[in-house]
């Protein structure tokens, strides 16, 4: 039992510290909860700390929402990085939507359009 307690502790303490080094604080009961959820705090952890180091406004609930719709996080979240790079404006529910509908969201919304003149 000591030794499960230990390995949980290793586990998520890392995600929390992780979270504090990268000034995007998580709580640990937050991400315990998260994992209790039956999400994968790990990616919900990690890609939540990607969008807020990048400025992507998201909340962690909202990644977790996604992440237990089945949706790739870890696509949209680069999509909106993308996006936000190139200065398009772009939410993370439109982000989610696109995802959910079965379409390559990072070819979607995270390569800037190329629009062609023709005269």
């Amino acid at each position: 039992m000591l030794s499960m307690m230990c390995i949980a502790y290793l586990y998520f303490g890392r995600l929390w510290m992780s979270s504090h080094i990268n000034q995007t604080p998580v709580p640990l009961g937050q991400i315990l909860g998260i994992a209790m959820r039956g999400s994968k705090a790990h990616i919900v952890v990690n890609n939540y700390i990607k969008a807020r180091k990048a400025g992507v406004e998201v909340t962690l609930e909202e990644i977790e929402a996604h992440q237990q719709a089945h949706g790739d996080v870890s696509q949209v979240v680069r999509a909106l990085i993308s996006a936000k790079r190139d200065g398009r404006d772009v939410s993370f529910q439109e982000a989610c939507a696109i995802d959910l509908k079965g379409e390559d969201v990072l070819k979607t919304i995270g390569s800037p359009i190329v629009t062609l003149k023709t005269d």
